[in-house]
């Protein structure tokens, strides 16, 4: 098991992993309903893939590479974003996922004396792509 400790993140080819405090990387399918007159139990088919991130990070205002310039303008706009496990070079032990995403949520916030934090949603905007080599 893996400490989940230094990954890597871009948005809009922009590495934001300084800023990332948690990810939380979700790919899914969709089971479509193929029941017809005569079948005794719901039947499905395999439908669309999914995936989406969702992304806590540390507010930063001010800075062209920081959370609030990127995501702060991008209101239902879609942009590259890839996510890795760590920072090392990318191999099957160290997939890079990549596609176009779209992001659909931005909030930022804190607590008196805390640390301003962000999260944002993304989801899909293109196929995934999963790469194990450079």
């Amino acid at each position: 098991m893996a400490i989940w400790k230094d990954a890597r993140v871009s948005w809009q080819s922009v590495n934001i992993s300084t800023h990332v405090r948690a990810a939380a990387f979700e790919m899914g399918s969709k089971a479509e309903d193929d029941t017809v007159m005569g079948d005794d139990d719901e039947q499905f088919v395999a439908g669309m893939n999914t995936w989406a991130c969702e992304l806590e990070l540390r507010w930063v205002a001010g800075s062209t590479t920081g959370p609030d310039h990127l995501f702060g303008s991008t209101g239902g706009q879609s942009g590259a974003f890839a996510i890795r496990a760590t920072t090392a070079a990318i191999s099957a032990a160290n997939p890079n996922y990549a596609g176009t995403a779209v992001r659909t949520n931005y909030s930022f916030g804190g607590s008196v004396g805390g640390v301003n934090v962000a999260n944002v949603s993304l989801v899909a905007g293109s196929d995934l792509a999963r790469t194990i080599s450079t």
